[in-house]
């Protein structure tokens, strides 16, 4: 017993002998990236080859060392050495960076025109607003709209000291004038006050001091149409029947 005992131990101790000559898992893993990475570099050395880059490096060398005097740009030397040929493809690049170039340079003229289309295209949207605001306020087919009838609207009071009466073009300009350019709210709240007055609903009744009501008012109290004006300059340029009753002949003395 005892000797098969020892036997056991003897062959225990052998094959622990042999395990410390094995490599552990990391070395394995080592082993293993090491032979992959040696892989690849024969890979990549064969490429060069086959592909001429090895002779055509050497040739390069072989000339900087045969050049008296040697090159104070090595650098310089190898693009010019290896510069000879030129893809066509660097052709195409350069010319669609220059096209990108020429786009770039119009884009802020493109921004400038957006800008202004965008302003014609909201100015346009206003004047569509105010002839739909005209077309409900002139209910009779006169293709004229009273300040009165348009006060009364507003605020259902008949008694108002203006009666002024504009066509379509008038009451554009007038709209047009309740505020500034700049101020597209405020206009957007005029325009929206007239819309519903249009409509049969009466905003400022009791609220006569409100801001937009007086706005409004204000500007029709200030508004001259073009008629007006046209007939106050014609009366001021007019001959009176006195200047008709002098003569224009010359003295027969």
């Amino acid at each position: 017993y005892q000797r098969r005992v020892h036997g056991i131990y003897q062959k225990l101790y052998q094959l622990r002998k042999k395990m410390e000559y094995l490599p552990k898992d990391s070395n394995l893993e080592v082993a293993s990236y090491t032979k992959k990475k040696e892989a690849k570099l024969r890979e990549f050395r064969k490429y060069l080859v086959d592909k001429d880059v090895v002779l055509a490096i050497t040739k390069y060398l072989l000339a900087l060392r045969n050049a008296d005097p040697k090159p104070s740009d090595p650098v310089n030397y190898l693009q010019e050495y290896f510069g000879k040929y030129r893809d066509p493809m660097w052709d195409v690049m350069d010319k669609i960076k220059e096209e990108n170039k020429k786009m770039e340079e119009k884009i802020p003229t493109l921004h400038t025109k957006i800008k202004e289309l965008e302003k014609n295209l909201h100015h346009s949207l206003i004047e569509k607003r105010i002839r739909a605001i005209f077309a409900k306020l002139e209910k009779d087919k006169t293709e004229c709209v009273s300040f009165k009838t348009l006060y009364k609207l507003l605020c259902g009071a008949a008694k108002f000291d203006v009666t002024t009466a504009v066509n379509a073009a008038q009451f554009m300009k007038f709209c047009l004038s309740l505020a500034p350019p700049d101020n597209a709210k405020n206009l957007n709240d005029l325009l929206e006050a007239l819309e519903k007055a249009s409509k049969g609903e009466v905003l400022f009744s009791g609220a006569l001091d409100n801001p937009i009501f007086v706005q409004i008012v204000e500007a029709i109290r200030k508004f001259q149409p073009q008629y007006l004006l046209e007939y106050s300059c014609l009366l001021y340029t007019s001959p009176s029947p006195r200047d008709a009753t002098l003569s224009r002949m010359p003295s027969s003395a």
